[in-house]
């Protein structure tokens, strides 16, 4: 069944073939025989004109094209940021729950926290993906500390950033999170010693995983 399914395809592709040579080639000598009927030069004008109006066709066509993927590019971009800023409001939220104590798995089930997830699966670049679900991973681990929380959540907002095209060079992550969390009185620690971290924080998932499961 399948051999004469393939046979029959290649049978009517070499059909459609066939019908747009036998087809171009009546067309070409139909335009001959149009431009052996009149003059030379009148033959010549039209022919450049033609071109004329195909290219002509064609810039437009281009052109129209072009502003259709820039408009669909900009709506794009307005979807990612709308949704890297409901997610950092939520976790902003998350990470001062109860003035600053520790995550509960709960914490991390709103509806409202789903449905943005779900947005950065269609709208999250791989960075982005990447370092979020590092930081999902350290928040619903056995003991996650509220430092590497926080450090995680810097690499996110570093990622979302960059995807976003804006630099990222000489940022600090405490003025990042100061700005978050300014004037909140359950603003989250950077440490005992609250010095800035790392312009660049990571934490694997892998890392992640391995801490949980207690392997060196």
């Amino acid at each position: 069944m399948k051999f004469f399914s393939q046979t029959l395809t290649v049978l009517f592709s070499l059909a459609v073939l066939i019908a747009l040579s036998v087809g171009g080639y009546f067309a070409l000598e139909y335009l001959v025989g149009i431009f052996a009927k009149i003059d030379f030069q009148v033959a010549v004008v039209t022919a450049v004109a033609s071109v004329v109006a195909l290219m002509a066709a064609w810039i437009i066509a281009s052109s129209l094209s072009e502003a259709s993927r820039q408009i669909k590019g900009q709506s794009a971009h307005a979807e990612k940021t709308t949704t890297y800023q409901q997610l950092i409001a939520a976790w902003k939220e998350e990470l001062q729950h109860e003035g600053g104590q520790g995550l509960k798995s709960s914490d991390l089930r709103s509806d409202n926290l789903e449905a943005l997830e779900c947005l950065l699966v269609l709208h999250g670049s791989p960075g982005v993906v990447d370092a979020y679900g590092a930081l999902r991973a350290l928040a619903t681990s056995l003991s996650p500390q509220r430092s590497e929380l926080v450090s995680q959540f810097t690499a996110v907002l570093l990622e979302m950033r960059k995807d976003l095209g804006l630099s990222v060079q000489n940022l600090k992550a405490a003025d990042l999170l100061q700005l978050l969390f300014n004037h909140e009185t359950a603003a989250p620690e950077f440490g005992a010693t609250q010095q800035p971290q790392d312009l660049h924080p990571r934490v694997s998932l892998a890392a992640v995983r391995r801490k949980d499961l207690h392997v060196p």
